[in-house]
Formats: structure tokens, C-alpha cells, sequence
């Protein structure tokens, strides 16, 4: 019946553009994930989003709801070309030019959609590039990571994250709030997408430069990006006990009585967090902690997505596009 009111209001000028109709997309989007039932895991509706996204046109972005659903509906399009590599129907990107790059989560969302490009323009290359094509994405990369960090920098005070001691002397890392201990988490997979990108453009720069003393250069940049995703890498696990609920924001476990966390949340994790498991380059105990944890979103929570997402590597191979595991010196598996 959902479907087929759906239909109908597809077939609508005037209700295709409605946020119920938008919000229908996404319900139908979040039962697939709960169920489990992603073909792969692409979404069978990232393209009804693109489709609405271009409808709906500027106004959406009139009114809180209709700039909740498309930060839904566009993250989830970032989403399959960052970490899956997928080409999207529609053009979307106009749309950035609208939002405010002051809110930190719009800001966000306007970096992710400058590295989708980056990667459709890096991707679009049949044969490998010149030296100074490669240059350029390299130097346009490291500009998008030091604007990253300037976003990180000029969050408000109630944003950032506290240092605090569990009760077994561990150093993790809390938030005022559970919503910006998931937003953190992506902010730390985009860094980690960004560098993982340069070093795969200093791969192909070392095999098409040769012997033109760029070595050391290359050394260098593959060192700083190492660095940068490893902190990202630490970051990310040290804010696992508290995005989970297994401590407040002092580092004390909750009472019992309390809901340990909201499905809503753990399911907004589980990209960010699939995408810096699956990049091979956690340590073995970071690696488990990370799989734990999605695999807890699809156990304790019910969303079976989560339960997809911890097989263990198994689904990147079945992934077109997908670029495969990376090994610590920066070569990519397959």
C-alpha cells in the first residue's frame, strides 16, 4: 500500500515535491536497512533521492523539516560515492551553493560534496594521468583537508569533545551530546577518505614521475596522511564507550536503569564506522572494537544492517567499485 501511495504521488507534480512524499523515501530507505535487505550495499533508493532532492529545488531547505530530510537524503548519496565508489544519477551539487557553511553540520556536508567531486574527477580517468594532473588533485586534497581541520577548529565550546579517565584508567573521549559524538564520527571518516585519496594519487604520482626526485617528497606526504588517519583511527575508538552509552559524559557508567542508547543513533554510526573499520589500517584491537560495535547495531539494536556491515570484509569484494582493502604502506589491495 506504501508503495503503491507512493506511485502516486511520484506521478504528481504537486505531492512529488511534498515532504510527506520525501519522507515516505526515507522510511521505505530505513526499513531496507533494518531488515537488512540492501541489494550489495547500495541502497535500491539513492536514486529517488537525487530525483526528489532535484524536484523539491531550493525550498526545501525553507523549513527544519525539510532541511532534516535533505541532510538525510544527501549524506546517504555522499555516502555511496565516498564509501562505495558509486556514480550518482542525478546532479545534486548545485544545491551546496544554498546551505550555510557556518552550521557545522551543513559545513560538513559542503566538504563531503568538494571530495565527492574530487573523487568523480579522479575516477573519471581512463588511462593514467600526467604528472601535473596528478599534482593537482594532490595539492586540491590537502587543501580540503586543512579547511577539515579548520572546521573541527571553529565548532562552538559545546561541541567538542572532553578528555575524560574510565574507571579502568583509559583516555576516551565524551560529548554534551550523543548527536555530536555521531557527527564527529564522520567528520573523522572524511579525513580518513581524504588521505587515504592522496596516498593512492602519490601511488600513481611515484609510478608515472619515475626517477624525478620526488621520492622524498612522496615519503613525506605518505607519512602525514598515515599520521592524520591513524589519530582519526584512535579518536573514533576512543568515543565508542560513550556514542554506545556504556559511559556518561564524566566516563562513569550510566544506572542501569537507563536506556543504554536510541536505535537512531546507533544506526547514524554505522557508515562511519563500517567505512574506518574496512580500511584495513586499524590495529587488530581497533579493528574488533569497531566490528563489535556495528555488529552490536544489529544485535542489541535490530537494525541487521549493522549485522552486514561486521562480516568481516566479507561484502567489499561483492561491491562494484568498491577500492578494496589498503595496506600500511599506502598500496591498495586489488
Amino acid at each position: 500500500m506504501a508503495l503503491r501511495g507512493l506511485r502516486n504521488a511520484l506521478a504528481s507534480k504537486t505531492l512529488a515535491v511534498k515532504d510527506e512524499t520525501f519522507a515516505t523515501v526515507v522510511l521505505l530507505c530505513l526499513f531496507e536497512d533494518i531488515t537488512g535487505e540492501r541489494n550489495s550495499l547500495t541502497s535500491s533508493h539513492t536514486q529517488g533521492f537525487g530525483l526528489l532532492m532535484k524536484l523539491r529545488g531550493e525550498g526545501q531547505l525553507d523549513s527544519a523539516q525539510g532541511r532534516d530530510l535533505f541532510n538525510f537524503a544527501y549524506a546517504h548519496t555522499l555516502i555511496e560515492i565516498l564509501a562505495l565508489r558509486e556514480r550518482p544519477r542525478y546532479e545534486t551539487d548545485w544545491i551546496v551553493h544554498h546551505l550555510d557553511g557556518s552550521d557545522p553540520v551543513f559545513g560538513l556536508l559542503v566538504f563531503a560534496s568538494k571530495l565527492s567531486r574530487l573523487f568523480l574527477e579522479t575516477a573519471s580517468y581512463q588511462e593514467l594521468p600526467d604528472v601535473d594532473k596528478i599534482v593537482s588533485w594532490i595539492e586540491t586534497a590537502k587543501i580540503m583537508d586543512l579547511e577539515l581541520a579548520g572546521w573541527a577548529q571553529h565548532l562552538p565550546d559545546s561541541w567538542l569533545p572532553l578528555v575524560v579517565q574510565s574507571t579502568t584508567g583509559m583516555s576516551l573521549l565524551t560529548y554534551q551530546r550523543i548527536a555530536f559524538a555521531t557527527i564527529w564520527k564522520y567528520y573523522r571518516a572524511v579525513r580518513i577518505i581524504v588521505q587515504r585519496l592522496t596516498l593512492e594519487l602519490n601511488r600513481k604520482l611515484a609510478s608515472v614521475a619515475g626517477d624525478s626526485g620526488l621520492d622524498d617528497e612522496i615519503f613525506q606526504r605518505n607519512a602525514e596522511a598515515m599520521d592524520v588517519i591513524e589519530n582519526m583511527i584512535t579518536d573514533t575508538c576512543r568515543s565508542i564507550p560513550y556514542a554506545f552509552g556504556d559511559i556518561d559524559m564524566l566516563g562513569s557508567p550510566p544506572p542501569s536503569s537507563e536506556p543504554r542508547m536510541r536505535a537512531i543513533y546507533g544506526y547514524t554510526m554505522l557508515w562511519p564506522l563500517w567505512y574506518i573499520y574496512s580500511c584495513g589500517l586499524a590495529t587488530p584491537a581497533q579493528t574488533e572494537q569497531m566490528r563489535s560495535a556495528l555488529a552490536r547495531v544489529g544485535s542489541a539494536l535490530g537494525i541487521k544492517l549493522g549485522l552486514v556491515l561486521a562480516g568481516d570484509g566479507e561484502y567489499q569484494n561483492i561491491v562494484p567499485g568498491h577500492p578494496g582493502f589498503m595496506n600500511t604502506d599506502g598500496r591498495f589491495s586489488n
